[in-house]
Protein backbone atom coordinates (compact mmCIF):
# COMPACT_ATOMS: atom_id res chain seq x y z
CA UNK A 1 0.00 0.00 0.00
CA UNK A 2 1.33 3.41 -0.99
CA UNK A 3 -0.55 6.65 -0.47
CA UNK A 4 0.33 10.33 -0.64
CA UNK A 5 -1.45 12.49 1.93
CA UNK A 6 -1.42 16.20 2.72
CA UNK A 7 -0.16 17.51 6.04
CA UNK A 8 -2.71 19.66 7.85
CA UNK A 9 -2.18 22.12 10.70
CA UNK A 10 -4.66 22.63 13.53
CA UNK A 11 -4.50 24.94 16.51
CA UNK A 12 -1.70 26.90 14.96
CA UNK A 13 1.01 24.34 15.74
CA UNK A 14 -0.20 20.74 15.54
CA UNK A 15 0.60 18.87 12.35
CA UNK A 16 -1.82 16.10 11.39
CA UNK A 17 -1.79 13.33 8.77
CA UNK A 18 -4.79 10.97 8.69
CA UNK A 19 -4.20 7.22 8.74
CA UNK A 20 -5.26 5.15 5.70
CA UNK A 21 -8.72 3.75 6.34
CA UNK A 22 -7.90 0.26 5.02
CA UNK A 23 -4.84 0.05 7.28
CA UNK A 24 -6.92 1.10 10.28
CA UNK A 25 -9.52 -1.57 9.51
CA UNK A 26 -7.00 -4.36 8.89
CA UNK A 27 -5.29 -3.62 12.22
CA UNK A 28 -8.61 -3.27 14.06
CA UNK A 29 -7.70 0.15 15.44
CA UNK A 30 -10.30 1.81 17.65
CA UNK A 31 -10.59 5.37 19.01
CA UNK A 32 -8.14 5.98 21.87
CA UNK A 33 -5.87 3.09 20.75
CA UNK A 34 -2.19 3.95 20.92
CA UNK A 35 0.27 3.84 18.05
CA UNK A 36 4.05 4.02 18.17
CA UNK A 37 5.87 6.32 15.74
CA UNK A 38 9.55 5.58 15.20
CA UNK A 39 11.90 7.79 13.22
CA UNK A 40 14.30 5.88 10.96
CA UNK A 41 17.89 6.72 10.11
CA UNK A 42 16.77 8.01 6.68
CA UNK A 43 14.23 10.37 8.40
CA UNK A 44 11.25 8.22 7.37
CA UNK A 45 8.68 7.17 9.99
CA UNK A 46 7.52 3.71 11.00
CA UNK A 47 4.12 3.28 12.62
CA UNK A 48 3.24 0.37 14.90
CA UNK A 49 0.05 -0.52 16.74
CA UNK A 50 0.91 -0.54 20.44
CA UNK A 51 -1.31 -3.49 21.36
CA UNK A 52 0.27 -5.58 18.58
CA UNK A 53 3.72 -4.80 19.95
CA UNK A 54 2.76 -6.15 23.37
CA UNK A 55 1.45 -9.34 21.74
CA UNK A 56 4.63 -9.70 19.69
CA UNK A 57 6.75 -9.50 22.84
CA UNK A 58 5.02 -12.61 24.22
CA UNK A 59 6.98 -15.33 22.44
CA UNK A 60 6.55 -18.81 23.91
CA UNK A 61 8.48 -21.96 22.97
CA UNK A 62 7.40 -25.44 24.07
CA UNK A 63 9.95 -28.24 23.87
CA UNK A 64 9.23 -31.93 24.36
CA UNK A 65 12.69 -33.09 25.42
CA UNK A 66 11.90 -36.74 24.64
CA UNK A 67 12.12 -35.85 20.94
CA UNK A 68 15.84 -34.99 21.12
CA UNK A 69 18.59 -37.54 20.58
CA UNK A 70 20.94 -36.50 23.37
CA UNK A 71 21.59 -34.02 26.17
CA UNK A 72 23.75 -31.69 24.06
CA UNK A 73 20.96 -31.34 21.48
CA UNK A 74 18.58 -30.25 24.23
CA UNK A 75 21.00 -27.61 25.49
CA UNK A 76 21.58 -26.25 21.98
CA UNK A 77 17.82 -26.00 21.40
CA UNK A 78 17.25 -24.17 24.70
CA UNK A 79 20.02 -21.68 23.97
CA UNK A 80 18.70 -21.19 20.42
CA UNK A 81 15.26 -20.31 21.83
CA UNK A 82 16.92 -17.72 24.07
CA UNK A 83 19.01 -16.25 21.25
CA UNK A 84 16.14 -15.80 18.78
CA UNK A 85 14.07 -13.91 21.35
CA UNK A 86 11.65 -16.26 23.13
CA UNK A 87 10.82 -14.96 26.60
CA UNK A 88 9.03 -18.10 27.81
CA UNK A 89 10.40 -21.61 27.32
CA UNK A 90 8.35 -24.57 28.52
CA UNK A 91 10.33 -27.79 28.90
CA UNK A 92 8.48 -31.11 29.01
CA UNK A 93 10.38 -34.08 30.45
CA UNK A 94 9.77 -37.81 30.08
CA UNK A 95 11.29 -41.02 31.41
CA UNK A 96 14.38 -40.67 29.22
CA UNK A 97 15.11 -37.03 30.10
CA UNK A 98 13.86 -36.60 33.67
CA UNK A 99 17.36 -37.02 35.10
CA UNK A 100 18.59 -34.11 32.96
CA UNK A 101 16.56 -31.46 34.78
CA UNK A 102 19.07 -30.27 37.39
CA UNK A 103 21.93 -30.30 34.89
CA UNK A 104 19.86 -28.28 32.40
CA UNK A 105 19.08 -25.70 35.07
CA UNK A 106 22.74 -25.40 36.01
CA UNK A 107 23.95 -24.96 32.42
CA UNK A 108 21.25 -22.44 31.48
CA UNK A 109 22.03 -20.38 34.60
CA UNK A 110 25.73 -20.37 33.72
CA UNK A 111 25.28 -19.50 30.04
CA UNK A 112 22.29 -17.16 29.86
CA UNK A 113 21.58 -13.72 31.35
CA UNK A 114 18.15 -12.76 32.67
CA UNK A 115 16.52 -16.17 33.13
CA UNK A 116 14.57 -17.54 36.07
CA UNK A 117 12.83 -20.87 36.68
CA UNK A 118 9.38 -19.76 37.78
CA UNK A 119 7.46 -23.03 37.82
CA UNK A 120 8.65 -26.59 38.19
CA UNK A 121 6.78 -29.87 38.32
CA UNK A 122 8.02 -33.45 38.25
CA UNK A 123 7.88 -33.59 34.47
CA UNK A 124 8.06 -29.91 33.45
CA UNK A 125 10.10 -26.74 33.84
CA UNK A 126 9.00 -23.21 33.00
CA UNK A 127 11.83 -20.85 32.05
CA UNK A 128 11.13 -17.10 32.02
CA UNK A 129 13.47 -14.69 30.25
CA UNK A 130 12.99 -11.28 31.82
CA UNK A 131 13.23 -8.07 29.82
CA UNK A 132 16.77 -6.81 29.52
CA UNK A 133 16.09 -4.28 26.78
CA UNK A 134 17.22 -1.48 29.09
CA UNK A 135 20.83 -2.65 28.69
CA UNK A 136 22.27 -0.78 25.73
CA UNK A 137 24.25 -2.93 23.31
CA UNK A 138 27.20 -0.59 23.76
CA UNK A 139 27.15 -1.32 27.50
CA UNK A 140 26.95 -5.09 26.96
CA UNK A 141 29.76 -4.93 24.38
CA UNK A 142 31.90 -2.89 26.77
CA UNK A 143 31.29 -5.51 29.46
CA UNK A 144 32.30 -8.26 27.03
CA UNK A 145 35.55 -6.46 26.21
CA UNK A 146 36.27 -5.83 29.91
CA UNK A 147 35.95 -9.54 30.67
CA UNK A 148 38.24 -10.56 27.79
CA UNK A 149 40.78 -7.93 28.80
CA UNK A 150 40.61 -9.17 32.40
CA UNK A 151 41.31 -12.69 31.16
CA UNK A 152 44.49 -11.42 29.48
CA UNK A 153 45.45 -9.53 32.64
CA UNK A 154 44.99 -12.69 34.71
CA UNK A 155 47.01 -14.69 32.19
CA UNK A 156 49.84 -12.16 32.35
CA UNK A 157 49.77 -12.13 36.15
CA UNK A 158 49.71 -15.93 36.31
CA UNK A 159 52.78 -16.17 34.09
CA UNK A 160 54.70 -13.66 36.18
CA UNK A 161 53.49 -14.16 39.74
CA UNK A 162 51.07 -16.96 40.50
CA UNK A 163 50.14 -19.87 38.27
CA UNK A 164 47.14 -20.71 40.48
CA UNK A 165 45.33 -17.84 38.73
CA UNK A 166 44.99 -20.08 35.66
CA UNK A 167 41.93 -21.68 37.28
CA UNK A 168 40.08 -18.34 37.38
CA UNK A 169 40.44 -17.80 33.65
CA UNK A 170 38.02 -20.59 32.75
CA UNK A 171 35.37 -19.07 35.01
CA UNK A 172 35.80 -15.73 33.26
CA UNK A 173 35.35 -17.48 29.90
CA UNK A 174 31.97 -18.76 31.11
CA UNK A 175 30.97 -15.17 31.91
CA UNK A 176 32.16 -14.09 28.45
CA UNK A 177 29.83 -16.69 26.92
CA UNK A 178 26.89 -15.35 28.97
CA UNK A 179 27.41 -11.77 27.83
CA UNK A 180 28.03 -12.87 24.23
CA UNK A 181 24.74 -14.79 24.25
CA UNK A 182 23.00 -11.71 25.65
CA UNK A 183 24.42 -9.52 22.86
CA UNK A 184 23.22 -11.99 20.22
CA UNK A 185 19.76 -12.10 21.78
CA UNK A 186 19.53 -8.30 21.82
CA UNK A 187 20.68 -8.10 18.20
CA UNK A 188 18.10 -10.67 17.07
CA UNK A 189 15.35 -8.85 18.95
CA UNK A 190 16.34 -5.57 17.28
CA UNK A 191 16.42 -7.15 13.81
CA UNK A 192 12.97 -8.68 14.21
CA UNK A 193 11.46 -5.74 16.13
CA UNK A 194 12.84 -2.46 14.79
CA UNK A 195 10.96 -0.46 17.43
CA UNK A 196 13.33 -1.90 20.06
CA UNK A 197 16.41 -0.28 18.50
CA UNK A 198 16.14 2.99 20.49
CA UNK A 199 15.77 0.97 23.71
CA UNK A 200 19.08 -0.72 22.88
CA UNK A 201 20.84 2.54 22.05
CA UNK A 202 20.91 1.77 18.32
CA UNK A 203 20.31 4.49 15.72
CA UNK A 204 21.44 2.62 12.59
CA UNK A 205 20.93 -1.00 11.57
CA UNK A 206 24.57 -1.14 10.45
CA UNK A 207 25.60 -0.83 14.11
CA UNK A 208 24.10 -4.27 14.71
CA UNK A 209 26.56 -5.78 12.22
CA UNK A 210 29.49 -4.31 14.14
CA UNK A 211 28.29 -5.65 17.47
CA UNK A 212 27.61 -9.07 15.95
CA UNK A 213 31.00 -9.44 14.24
CA UNK A 214 33.17 -7.87 16.92
CA UNK A 215 31.26 -9.65 19.67
CA UNK A 216 32.10 -12.95 17.99
CA UNK A 217 35.72 -11.84 17.62
CA UNK A 218 36.00 -11.09 21.34
CA UNK A 219 34.37 -14.42 22.18
CA UNK A 220 36.96 -16.22 20.04
CA UNK A 221 39.79 -14.32 21.70
CA UNK A 222 38.44 -15.46 25.07
CA UNK A 223 38.46 -19.07 23.83
CA UNK A 224 42.13 -18.76 22.84
CA UNK A 225 43.04 -17.23 26.20
CA UNK A 226 41.35 -20.15 27.92
CA UNK A 227 43.19 -22.52 25.57
CA UNK A 228 46.53 -20.95 26.55
CA UNK A 229 45.59 -21.16 30.22
CA UNK A 230 44.67 -24.85 29.97
CA UNK A 231 47.91 -25.67 28.18
CA UNK A 232 49.97 -23.81 30.76
CA UNK A 233 48.18 -25.55 33.63
CA UNK A 234 49.56 -28.83 32.30
CA UNK A 235 52.94 -27.79 30.91
CA UNK A 236 54.07 -24.81 33.00
CA UNK A 237 56.59 -26.89 34.96
CA UNK A 238 58.17 -28.12 31.71
CA UNK A 239 59.15 -24.62 30.59
CA UNK A 240 62.28 -22.83 31.79
CA UNK A 241 62.40 -19.19 32.87
CA UNK A 242 63.30 -17.90 29.40
CA UNK A 243 60.18 -19.49 27.87
CA UNK A 244 57.93 -18.18 30.65
CA UNK A 245 59.43 -14.72 30.19
CA UNK A 246 58.73 -14.88 26.45
CA UNK A 247 55.13 -16.00 27.03
CA UNK A 248 54.60 -13.25 29.60
CA UNK A 249 55.84 -10.67 27.07
CA UNK A 250 53.40 -12.08 24.50
CA UNK A 251 50.53 -11.81 26.96
CA UNK A 252 51.41 -8.16 27.65
CA UNK A 253 51.68 -7.46 23.92
CA UNK A 254 48.34 -9.14 23.20
CA UNK A 255 46.70 -7.17 25.98
CA UNK A 256 47.97 -3.81 24.69
CA UNK A 257 47.09 -4.56 21.08
CA UNK A 258 43.57 -5.62 22.01
CA UNK A 259 43.11 -2.46 24.07
CA UNK A 260 44.20 -0.26 21.16
CA UNK A 261 41.99 -2.19 18.74
CA UNK A 262 38.97 -1.79 21.00
CA UNK A 263 39.61 1.93 21.44
CA UNK A 264 39.91 2.40 17.68
CA UNK A 265 36.52 0.72 17.21
CA UNK A 266 34.70 2.61 19.96
CA UNK A 267 36.17 5.97 18.90
CA UNK A 268 35.95 5.16 15.15
CA UNK A 269 39.57 6.32 14.92
CA UNK A 270 41.29 5.04 11.78
CA UNK A 271 44.64 6.53 12.83
CA UNK A 272 44.74 4.37 15.97
CA UNK A 273 43.44 1.44 13.91
CA UNK A 274 46.10 1.72 11.20
CA UNK A 275 48.92 2.14 13.73
CA UNK A 276 47.66 -0.87 15.68
CA UNK A 277 47.42 -3.01 12.53
CA UNK A 278 51.02 -2.17 11.67
CA UNK A 279 52.13 -3.08 15.18
CA UNK A 280 50.15 -6.33 15.02
CA UNK A 281 51.89 -7.43 11.84
CA UNK A 282 55.29 -6.60 13.38
CA UNK A 283 54.46 -8.71 16.44
CA UNK A 284 53.26 -11.61 14.28
CA UNK A 285 56.65 -11.59 12.52
CA UNK A 286 58.37 -11.73 15.92
CA UNK A 287 56.09 -14.55 16.99
CA UNK A 288 56.89 -16.57 13.86
CA UNK A 289 60.57 -16.24 14.70
CA UNK A 290 59.87 -17.59 18.18
CA UNK A 291 58.04 -20.55 16.63
CA UNK A 292 61.07 -21.33 14.48
CA UNK A 293 63.30 -21.43 17.54
CA UNK A 294 61.14 -23.92 19.50
CA UNK A 295 63.48 -26.81 18.82
CA UNK A 296 66.38 -24.86 20.34
CA UNK A 297 64.79 -25.40 23.72
CA UNK A 298 65.46 -28.61 25.60
CA UNK A 299 61.88 -29.84 25.80
CA UNK A 300 60.23 -33.21 25.52
CA UNK A 301 57.82 -33.88 22.66
CA UNK A 302 54.72 -33.21 24.73
CA UNK A 303 56.04 -29.84 25.93
CA UNK A 304 56.99 -28.83 22.38
CA UNK A 305 53.45 -29.57 21.15
CA UNK A 306 51.98 -27.60 24.05
CA UNK A 307 54.24 -24.62 23.36
CA UNK A 308 53.27 -24.60 19.68
CA UNK A 309 49.58 -24.61 20.61
CA UNK A 310 50.15 -21.68 23.00
CA UNK A 311 52.07 -19.67 20.41
CA UNK A 312 49.40 -20.34 17.78
CA UNK A 313 46.70 -19.04 20.14
CA UNK A 314 48.69 -15.85 20.79
CA UNK A 315 48.99 -15.42 17.03
CA UNK A 316 45.23 -15.83 16.62
CA UNK A 317 44.56 -13.24 19.35
CA UNK A 318 46.73 -10.70 17.54
CA UNK A 319 45.05 -11.51 14.20
CA UNK A 320 41.62 -11.00 15.77
CA UNK A 321 42.79 -7.59 17.02
CA UNK A 322 43.52 -6.74 13.38
CA UNK A 323 39.95 -7.71 12.47
CA UNK A 324 38.58 -5.25 15.05
CA UNK A 325 40.84 -2.49 13.71
CA UNK A 326 39.75 -3.11 10.14
CA UNK A 327 36.11 -2.79 11.17
CA UNK A 328 36.98 0.45 12.97
CA UNK A 329 38.40 1.81 9.70
CA UNK A 330 35.21 0.79 7.87
CA UNK A 331 33.11 2.62 10.48
CA UNK A 332 35.23 5.78 10.29
CA UNK A 333 34.77 5.86 6.52
CA UNK A 334 31.03 5.20 6.83
CA UNK A 335 30.70 8.23 9.13
CA UNK A 336 31.71 10.48 6.24
CA UNK A 337 29.05 9.17 3.85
Amino acid sequence: MKEIRNVQVTGGGTYIVSLPKEWVKSNNIKPQDKIVILEQEDSSLLIYVWKDIKKREEKIASLNLEEYEDFDSIIRECIACYLVGYNKINLKFGKKTLDYKEKIKEILRNRLVGIEFLEENIDSLYVQVFSIAEMYLSKAFSRLYSLVYLMLENLSYALKENMEIFNKISKLDDEVDRIYNLINRQINLAINNVYLMPDLGITKRSELIGYRLNGKTLERIADHIENISNELSNSYSSFDKSIIKTLHALSETSKNLLKNAYNSYVEKDKIIANNTIKECFDKIKDLLQIEKSIFNYKLNQEAIISLRVILDSFKRIIEYSIDICEFAIDKSVEEKI
